[in-house]
């Protein structure tokens, strides 16, 4: 692994885009491996996003104002980190000593990736789904450590893809860089000190750099929690065309671990309801309801008071979400609502 600047590499010319362009100057810890690799045996979800947010300029200690992005459950994963020796197929990957296990919400095949931890990095080696394998040499980095603000670390691969199609070969280039710190503002929290890490991968499977496809991941990542809070992902094809997909973090994966704020259970009566309810909470803050699905379908300013009488009558049946966000803290619960 070497630490550079962009430069071209088979062809293909390492250039950042969108708020990717300027990395910002701003005091920050940097990253270090406990931000970015969660633990052997950990599992979380992330959530669909139904819509992407525009892209927010990049600046000093800023703001990302994304607490009305909100996913759902139709293409979420589960994702855990496993040992990688008892996995079939795992013999492919001799290197590796973890792998995740990404299991789609709506069905679709189950995949494992395989990875290489170092002390200054860690790299992608190939993965398995379905009817599809991948396969780097060598890995592709998919995590630098320590990282500074505005620093890049690139490395060079080559894969082989094999699926019922037959095998393809590629090669391209993977680029990690630290690009902004700042308050990320979420439906179920405001988190301070985030760190914004984009990976920049392009490949190529001629020698020129034609037909090459880059994708561009943004991950987001608070102190204490090794999980993305937020996963951008843009796709550019050889023909410029572009593809955004986004998740979100199930604040369900943030029980247990140390969340910078502090999560307890938002008492709600009566539960089940016709669609009165009665909700203790104290201070200010934010209450937002959303369905089964992710949607959000009520947003409500709360000033300080004890007892908040909300009428949910309007809503159709099912179970709902709350969650109230103030200053410090994150308070949730589930309510049913049954005419």
């Amino acid at each position: 692994m070497i630490r550079t600047t962009p430069r071209n590499l088979f062809g293909l010319s390492i250039l950042f885009i969108g708020t990717m362009a300027q990395p910002i100057s701003a005091g920050a810890q940097g990253v270090v491996q406990a931000d970015v690799l969660p633990l052997m045996g950990d599992s979380w979800h992330m959530r669909a996003l139904q819509m992407l947010p525009p892209e927010v300029t990049l600046g000093h200690d800023m703001v990302w104002p994304y607490s009305n992005v909100v996913g759902n459950d139709l293409f979420g994963t589960t994702h855990t980190v496993m040992e990688p020796e008892p996995i079939a197929g795992s013999a492919a990957y001799p290197d590796a000593d973890r792998a995740i296990r990404t299991v789609p919400d709506n069905g679709s095949a189950t995949t494992y990736t395989f990875y290489d931890v170092r002390e200054n990095g860690c790299s992608d080696l190939g993965s398995m789904g379905g009817a599809t394998s991948t396969v780097y040499q060598p890995g592709a980095l998919a995590h630098a450590y320590p990282l500074e603000l505005g620093e890049q670390v690139s490395s060079a691969f080559c894969y082989t893809t094999t699926n019922a199609g037959g095998t393809a070969d590629f090669c391209g280039s993977a680029v990690v860089s630290l690009v902004a710190t700042g308050t990320l503002e979420l439906s179920f929290g405001t988190f301070h000190d985030v760190q914004l890490l984009t990976m920049r991968k392009a490949a190529a499977s001629s020698p020129d750099g034609t037909d090459s496809l880059i994708t561009i991941i943004r991950d987001w990542y608070a102190p204490g929690i090794p999980y993305p809070l937020l996963h951008f992902t843009t796709f550019i094809n050889a023909e410029g065309g572009i593809t955004r997909t986004g998740q979100i973090l199930d604040e369900t994966a943030l029980v247990g671990i140390a969340e910078p704020l502090r999560m307890s259970t938002l008492p709600v009566f009566p539960n089940p309801t016709s669609g009165p309810v009665t909700i203790a909470t104290q201070g200010s803050g934010m209450l937002q309801v959303n369905s089964a699905d992710g949607r959000l379908v009520r947003s409500i300013a709360l000033t300080s008071s004890d007892l908040r009488n909300i009428d949910l009558s309007d809503l159709p049946d099912g179970v709902y979400s709350l969650f109230f966000h103030g200053p410090e803290e994150l308070r949730s619960t589930k309510v049913v609502v049954a005419h």
